[in-house]
């Protein structure tokens, strides 16, 4: 399961802003790319979350991973 950490406490920035448009990248732990998905619409916590991972990454994501949007960080399987 890969978990997004996408949510914000009060004086923390949100890690979204300014990375709506940049394309989803899942990632192994080794730096292999498993999957990159360009945004139909600009990335929201909730169409993140909604996304049909297992379907699209198939068993590739048995092992840990981490996701960015672009280059920053949004989650991992090992949150």
């Amino acid at each position: 399961m890969l978990y997004f950490v996408t949510d914000c406490r009060p004086g923390e920035p949100c890690i979204i802003e300014g990375n709506e448009h940049a394309p989803l990248i899942v990632k192994s732990l080794q730096g292999e790319e498993l999957l990159k998905l360009a945004p139909t619409q600009p990335w929201t916590h909730e169409l993140l979350v909604s996304l049909p991972l297992r379907e699209l990454l198939g068993e590739t994501l048995d092992g840990a991973a981490n996701a960015y949007l672009g280059e920053q960080w949004v989650g991992s399987t090992e949150v």
